[in-house]
């Protein structure tokens, strides 16, 4: 017999893929409860040295909740730029958001760094 949960919350393992319209989203066809599992790969821009690569991870539980993770990559003075992520709320619409600040950041468009001075 099947897990309880994973009987109750069906639907919500089901990927979003016929819903979800970002070209990077590659979700496998179900999810396993509470299990991060990669969805999309941006790689670095290769005419912008600043991008970082970036993959993005989606987690049920039955909310779905997603990560932007930043890989360490080189920059375009040679440097290794820290890799770092960003977790988000629940929902889709969140996820929506998460692929175009992924794509801003491999894009060489947005970058953090630790804060320098003291407020």
């Amino acid at each position: 017999m099947a897990n309880l949960v994973d009987q109750i919350f069906a639907r919500e393992y089901k990927s979003f893929a016929t819903d979800f319209h970002e070209p990077e989203y590659n979700p496998p066809a179900e999810f396993t409860y509470a299990e991060p599992v990669l969805v999309a790969t941006i790689p670095k821009d290769p005419l912008d040295g600043d991008g970082q690569h970036v993959e993005i991870y989606e987690t049920r539980y039955p909310a779905t909740f997603w990560e932007v993770v930043v890989l360490a990559t080189q920059d375009s003075m040679g440097e290794m730029q820290p890799g770092f992520s960003i977790s988000t709320g629940s929902g889709f619409a969140v996820g929506r958001l998460a692929f175009p600040i992924a794509r801003a950041i491999a894009e060489g468009m947005l970058g953090f760094h630790p804060q320098t001075t003291e407020a």
